[in-house]
């Protein structure tokens, strides 16, 4: 389950997200649903599709449970699956061989 622990290692697409902060002071308190993720973007439908770079961004996410989490773009500015296996090898207590 996703929580604001947990979510840099999910998938992000079907959650809401707000930017808190931005290189573009234009796109700060920027709302909408995340329809779409690649490597350097986040794209949000908000009367139309938007498309945000991670990089120098922070986003605020609305979790299922109504939390709300919030992550640096610099963070997770990698593809889905390639933050999933940062995050593994970078889990205390995990085995190695």
């Amino acid at each position: 389950m996703r929580n604001e622990h947990n979510l840099h290692m999910h998938e992000l697409v079907g959650l809401r997200l707000r930017v808190v902060q931005a290189s573009d002071g234009g796109m700060v308190g920027m709302e909408g649903i995340v329809v779409d993720e690649t490597r350097e973007t986040l794209v949000i439908d908000a009367d139309g599709r938007r498309t945000l770079p991670k990089r120098g961004n922070v986003f605020e996410f609305t979790l299922e449970d109504g939390s709300t989490a919030v992550l640096e773009g610099d963070a997770i500015a990698y593809r889905p699956e390639d933050r999933v296996k940062r995050a593994a090898r970078r889990r205390p207590g995990r085995l190695t061989k």
